[in-house]
């Protein structure tokens, strides 16, 4: 297994909203979306190798307001 380094990302964009984190190193998200968010937001996963190969998966995450 080589190492990987993982990041996320909008969809279109490299930047996540400020109330989305992710922690790359145990590959876990944390959201806490304001309460006037809602709608849904495309996030896609890259890892990588240090040899520069990579794969990416992408989601969907819906915020609705309670």
């Amino acid at each position: 297994g080589d190492a990987l380094r993982y990041r996320a990302y909008m969809f279109y964009s490299r930047r996540l909203p400020p109330w989305i984190k992710f922690d790359s190193l145990n590959r876990r998200f944390e959201f806490r979306p304001p309460p006037a968010v809602s709608g849904s937001v495309q996030i896609r996963v890259v890892a990588r190798d240090f040899e520069g190969l990579e794969a990416e998966e992408s989601f969907t995450l819906t915020c609705t307001p309670d």
